[in-house]
């Protein structure tokens, strides 16, 4: 995917200055941190694709006037503003990640990047502004936040037929649950984006190498074992049991009822029914449309099908064993 050794450098400087921002003490530490970290990611963008200026652009200034919010909030904190600027600050933070209703930008840049930028854009880029918008949050701005990202997540996806923009509105309504994950606990947040990364990895990576950019694509698409691990890879994204995605959405769940959360818990719910209805269109495309019998003498021709295959074994024990415990 790298041409040379300067997108690599690009790259590693990147995700260092990610976690500068995350480890520093000092919140206008941090800031510079997320600059350097927003001029060493635009090259990342333009580069792979030359005629991708029109997304740096976007990129770079929804970016510039979040960072401009966040330093009016630390400059405001020094003048002891803290009720305003704490609001300020959450959603300088929260335009930075895409979240509802400072999302179109994100569902607008992803179109036109390749699925090692959109990996990036929708898991790694988020994680300093996810971490640091836990130190000072407006609870009912987040509250708010959550049921938004959660509702406009799921219906955004409903008819797709990009897979970016299908995964983007997904990665929104994921974006709820870690943030609902964040009022309660920051480890089950981590261990949350940990494996909505993870997931999100494979799939990227399993979209890139077979050049598929939209889900009618799906439909000629005939290697079996590629097919049963896409649709597993789906289900688990849409927190299907005993994929591994739906295990830190049991456990937030479990999390949230002991916390008398239910009525956030019932509305992300709803709304995460309604996120599940695109993947099982996509599991529809994949088996039934391809009237695939499934085989399990399968032989593994790519190194890659079968660490999914482990994967998803790990997937199952890892179900099993909750189950013992519970």
């Amino acid at each position: 995917m790298f041409n040379n050794m300067s997108n690599i450098m690009f790259l590693i400087i990147t995700m260092m200055s990610s976690m500068m921002a995350i480890s520093c003490n000092s919140w206008m530490m941090s800031w510079i941190s997320l600059e350097i970290n927003l001029f060493f990611f635009i090259p990342i963008i333009y580069m792979f694709n030359k005629f991708n200026s029109e997304s740096s652009i976007k990129y770079f200034m929804i970016q510039v006037i979040s960072s401009m919010f966040m330093l009016i909030s630390i400059i405001n904190w020094k003048n002891n503003f803290y009720y305003n600027s704490n609001i300020m600050m959450d959603m300088a933070l929260l335009s930075k990640m895409g979240s509802v209703p400072l999302h179109m930008w994100f569902i607008q840049i992803i179109e036109s990047m390749n699925w090692l930028q959109f990996l990036m854009v929708s898991t790694w880029q988020k994680l300093a502004p996810l971490i640091m918008i836990l130190n000072y949050f407006n609870n009912m701005l987040m509250k708010i936040s959550i049921i938004t990202n959660s509702l406009l997540g799921s219906l955004g996806g409903m008819n797709q037929m990009s897979m970016k923009k299908l995964f983007g509105f997904s990665s929104i309504n994921h974006l709820s649950w870690m943030l609902m994950t964040s009022l309660i606990s920051e480890q089950m947040m981590m261990i949350y984006f940990f494996v909505y990364s993870w997931s999100m990895f494979l799939i990227s990576y399993m979209l890139f190498n077979k050049n598929l950019w939209f889900s009618n694509m799906m439909m000629n698409k005939k290697n079996k074992l590629s097919l049963i691990l896409f649709s597993m890879l789906f289900l688990s994204m849409g927190g299907m049991p005993p994929f591994i995605g739906f295990i830190p959405k049991w456990i937030i769940i479990q999390m949230m009822m002991i916390n008398n959360q239910y009525f956030m818990l019932l509305m992300i719910l709803i709304f995460s029914t309604m996120n599940l209805y695109y993947y099982f269109r996509l599991f529809y495309l994949l088996l039934l449309l391809n009237n695939l019998k499934i085989n399990f003498n399968l032989k593994f021709n790519n190194n890659i099908y079968f660490f999914l295959y482990i994967y998803m074994n790990i997937s199952f024990m890892i179900y099993i064993l909750m189950n013992l415990n519970y």
